[in-house]
């Protein structure tokens, strides 16, 4: 069951990362839907965290960093390393070789922090999990 429930949330990571893009710029890339999956098992991750130890604002700011970190990493390997040019964030303010920029940082943030109840919701109703979402204290 761990299983299909990681590779469920891993396909609505990969949809969901799509989707943005498809929105926020019109196209996109088939390694921003591994990415995308990749994060939303991290933002799985982190969420059961929030709801025992950390508060929702310390987990979004957390994922917000991973995604960032990750968007770098692919962002070296895909458009530096293999020159494949997906994106180029070249002209935003505070980036970091057009790679990773502070506003998409901060976006990543609240993109998380969002995440986290639809993350709640989606283990609760698929998989039967009825955790209390929210901290004790």
């Amino acid at each position: 069951m761990e299983y299909l429930k990681s590779f469920t949330l891993f396909c609505i990571g990969a949809l969901g990362y799509g989707v943005i893009e498809l929105l926020y710029r019109g196209y996109t890339h088939i390694t921003m839907g591994v990415l995308g999956g990749i994060c939303m098992l991290f933002i799985s991750i982190a969420d059961s965290f929030r709801k025992s130890f950390f508060s929702s604002l310390l987990c979004a700011l957390v994922c917000g960093a991973f995604i960032t970190f990750m968007e770098g990493a692919m962002g070296y390997f895909l458009n530096i390393r293999l020159g494949l040019n997906i994106w180029d964030y070249s002209e935003a303010g505070l980036n970091l070789y057009g790679q990773v920029c502070l506003k998409f940082s901060f976006v990543w943030v609240l993109v998380s922090f969002l995440t986290m109840p639809v993350n709640s919701f989606i283990i609760c109703r698929l998989f039967c999990e009825h955790k209390n979402i929210y901290k004790t204290p």
